[in-house]
């Protein structure tokens, strides 16, 4: 049976979000707080990596103990497949938490990588190099603004808020 008519509205959608939101933000404020007790130095060097660490882990438990989280239990809202019929796999859950938290960077470090092997390149020509740093630098451009889009377009036509949630194919449902 098919839940497509359940779709969750984008009210819903926001608050889970808001929600999970004050819960990621306490446990990064706990996690800070240990790793300055542990001392000083680590956390000026480490402390960035808190709100990581704390989305990740607080996504990861609720995919691995096939939980909502406290935000989709808060609005009444669960997770399923593309085709609107059972839960995602936790496996294209995970994928999406961290394509979620991570893709940016990973896009970023790959794009990197690309210009400095066409750089090395002593096969291509000249112009053709120059054509693929220009299309690398403007796609370097491009990619912080992705996300801004895909929000505007998600409060203009609904869908999905997350990229990683349209990739993935993982909707939201209203129970």
């Amino acid at each position: 049976m098919s839940l497509y008519h359940a779709n969750a509205g984008q009210a819903e959608i926001i608050r889970t979000i808001q929600k999970d939101q004050t819960y990621i933000d306490e446990i990064r404020s706990q996690l800070s707080d240990i790793l300055l007790l542990v001392s000083q130095r680590n956390w000026f060097r480490y402390n960035h990596l808190c709100k990581l660490i704390a989305e990740v882990l607080y996504h990861q438990y609720a995919i691995v103990h096939n939980l909502q989280t406290l935000g989709e239990e808060y609005t009444g809202i669960i997770q399923v497949d593309a085709n609107y019929v059972m839960l995602p796999n936790k496996a294209l859950q995970i994928f999406a938490i961290l394509l979620e938290y991570g893709g940016e960077h990973v896009v970023d470090r790959i794009l990197t990588r690309l210009q400095t092997e066409i750089d090395r390149s002593e096969e291509m020509l000249p112009e053709a190099k120059e054509r693929f740093v220009r299309l690398l630098d403007g796609l370097k451009f491009i990619v912080p603004y992705v996300r801004g889009f895909h929000t505007s377009a998600f409060y203009i036509c609904g869908g999905r808020y997350h990229i990683s949630k349209r990739l993935t194919g993982i909707n939201y449902v209203s129970i």
